[in-house]
């Protein structure tokens, strides 16, 4: 499956084939199933990249949601250190006079 231009394929016949592919070589199929747009397993290789795909995003979602909480705790540092400075420019200022 590695030479994209050459037009034959196999399609895998058990569930388990589907999930040794690689990403690239799912994708290659497909569009190597697309060109010949006659084959009746195209559905099984939507199906396989569907659920990759909901896997990806779900995946990209978590990553997201750590870095957000991330973010948030930072952002309150931030404003506390904020408040420090503050604090301490007020006091060298009275200080000084």
């Amino acid at each position: 499956m590695s030479d994209e231009n050459d037009t034959s394929y196999t399609v895998p016949t058990k569930p388990s084939q589907w999930r040794e592919l690689t990403t690239d070589e799912l994708l290659v199929l497909y569009r190597k199933v697309a060109a010949a747009n006659r084959h009746p397993h195209s559905a099984s290789i939507d199906v396989e990249l569907t659920g990759r795909l909901i896997e990806a995003l779900d995946g990209f979602r978590r990553s997201a949601d750590r870095s957000s909480k991330r973010l948030e705790w930072l952002t309150l540092v931030l404003v506390i250190l904020t408040v420090v400075i503050v604090a301490l420019t007020v006091v060298l200022v009275f200080s000084s006079e």
